[in-house]
C-alpha cells in the first residue's frame, strides 16, 4: 500500500501512515523499505521528516543510491541523528572518499559479498547470515547493528 502512495507522490499521506504505524507498534526502531528503493528527493525528505517527528525512534534506510542520497542530504542540510543510511555496495569496500562523504551525513555501508573479494574479510559481518549464506537464528531485532553503526562503518553480508 505504501508503494502506491509513494508512486502517487502523496508524501503527506505516507508520513501520516508511517507515523501512525510507529505509534501503534511502539517500537524503538523502524526500517524504511524491506524491499524497494528510494525514488526521489521528495521521498527522502519525507523519511527525514518522519525521523525528526519521532526522535526517540531509530530509523534505518537501505539504498543503492549513495551519491544521490548524499546530494539530497546536503541540499536539506543533513539528516536527522536518528536516521542511519545504509548504503549498499556490491562486492567491494568503500573508497576513502566514499567513507569521508558517508561520515558527513550519517551513512554507513552494507556490502553484499559474493565470495569473490578477499578484501571484504577485514570487515565485520552481518550476524544474521553466516559465510555460507545460511541464517544463524540471530534477528535484526536482537542485533540492531544496522540501526546503531557509526557513520562510515562497514558491515558485510554473504549473498543469500
Amino acid at each position: 500500500r505504501n508503494t502506491l502512495i509513494i508512486r502517487a507522490g502523496d508524501f503527506e499521506r505516507l508520513k501520516r501512515a508511517i507515523l501512525a504505524h510507529i505509534d501503534l507498534n511502539d517500537r524503538p526502531f523502524f526500517r524504511f523499505h524491506v524491499a524497494g528503493e528510494l525514488e526521489t528527493a521528495s521521498q527522502f525528505c519525507a523519511y527525514c521528516e518522519i525521523a525528526e517527528a519521532r526522535p526517540l525512534v531509530r530509523f534505518a534506510l537501505y539504498t543503492h543510491r549513495f551519491i544521490d542520497v548524499a546530494e539530497w542530504a546536503a541540499d536539506r542540510g543533513g539528516t536527522p541523528a536518528n536516521l542511519l543510511i545504509n548504503a549498499s555496495l556490491d562486492n567491494r569496500p568503500p573508497t576513502v572518499d566514499e567513507t569521508t562523504l558517508a561520515k558527513s551525513f550519517n551513512a554507513r555501508f552494507f556490502i553484499c559479498d559474493s565470495g569473490e573479494s578477499p578484501t571484504l574479510d577485514a570487515f565485520p559481518r552481518c550476524a544474521a547470515v553466516d559465510r555460507d549464506g545460511s541464517r544463524t537464528g540471530i534477528t535484526c531485532d536482537v542485533c540492531q547493528a544496522c540501526y546503531t553503526g557509526a557513520p562510515g562503518s562497514v558491515t558485510v553480508c554473504t549473498e543469500h
